[in-house]
């Protein structure tokens, strides 16, 4: 299981890890758990599980990993993952919206992590793997 965010909406937690490649949504009543998948069976199996909180589309299979949850001022819920790619989520926290924005930089190489703190502005750090020590911000 790769890294995950978690986060309370209500009255419930949600946690979505990267499986196998594949980003799901977790519920539980508690932050300590146990958590279970939000939709469908909770089992797993390979490739992924039509639980994943990404859908196929186009006949590709829904790749996305690291899910950064970010709830605005207005709680309004967005997703952002891998490849600076985002998206709203949903109210009930586990379906997203179809219309997927990539979230532009200078930098063209692969880069993800994005952490987002709200202080009237976003501020969007991304880790360039091809060279940690540089980063870009944008606000």
């Amino acid at each position: 299981m790769g890294p995950s965010a978690a986060i309370a909406a209500h009255g419930k937690y949600f946690l979505y890890p990267t499986i196998n490649g594949f980003m799901y949504a977790a519920v539980a009543d508690n932050p300590e758990g146990p958590f279970k998948l939000a939709t469908g069976k909770d089992t797993f199996y390979l490739p992924y599980t039509p639980a994943t909180l990404l859908k196929p589309g186009d006949g590709k299979p829904p790749h996305g990993i690291d899910a950064e949850i970010f709830v605005d001022d207005d709680k309004q819920a967005y997703v952002y993952w891998q490849l600076r790619k985002a998206t709203k989520l949903h109210a009930d926290m586990v379906t997203v919206d179809t219309a997927i924005t990539i979230i532009k930089t200078p930098h063209t190489v692969y880069s993800e992590g994005p952490i987002f703190l709200s202080e009237r502005v976003f501020i969007i750090i991304y880790i360039r793997w091809a060279a940690l020590k540089n980063t870009s911000m944008l606000m």
